[in-house]
């Protein structure tokens, strides 16, 4: 972050942890996700055979994630700003989730889409390459989404956590 004096300042003096965001959490998530998936691929045998299914199996795993760590977060809100940040969190996580198919479904899914089409491929080579290429995407498509925060700052100029507050309504 030193190679860069107008990010650093508009983030502050934890510059140099806030590009873990982006990387940590994708990589340990959709790793976690997805070994659950492919413990389904494994143990459903045929009724696992095709992207559709992997599609459908991997957002709904997906979406179970985001139905556990939502209240997480809500709690995790009261108990910095004695404010539980239920429009945020439900209202963000759930509705985009379940309407617009973003966030972790969409992430998992792409993971599951992979793996269902590895099934339905007859090159042995893309059979192997398909899996481990979905995950990637899946990974990819979680930092871009955990990322935008510093894109913008890099663009502004500005600290991406007012946005993020003023989204939750409260006064830092």
């Amino acid at each position: 972050m030193a190679a860069n004096p107008a990010t650093a300042a508009a983030l502050g003096e934890d510059a140099v942890l806030m590009p873990g965001a982006p990387i940590a959490g994708p990589l340990v998530e959709e790793v976690t996700k997805g070994l659950g998936l492919l413990l389904l691929f494994v143990l459903l045998g045929g009724a696992f055979d095709n992207m559709r299914d992997g599609l459908i199996y991997g957002a709904l795993i997906g979406l179970g994630f985001t139905w556990i760590e939502a209240p997480l977060y809500v709690a995790k809100g009261y108990g910095e700003y004695s404010f539980a940040p239920w429009n945020f969190q439900f209202g963000y996580r759930y509705a985009y989730a379940l309407f617009g198919f973003s966030g972790y479904p969409l992430y998992t899914g792409l993971f599951g889409a992979a793996l269902g089409l590895s099934w339905q491929v007859r090159a042995r080579w893309l059979r192997w390459l398909l899996p481990p290429g979905g995950l990637l995407l899946g990974i990819a498509a979680h930092a871009l989404n955990n990322g935008l925060g510093l894109i913008a700052v890099g663009i502004t100029g500005q600290a991406a956590d007012r946005c993020a507050v003023g989204l939750m309504g409260i006064e830092k």
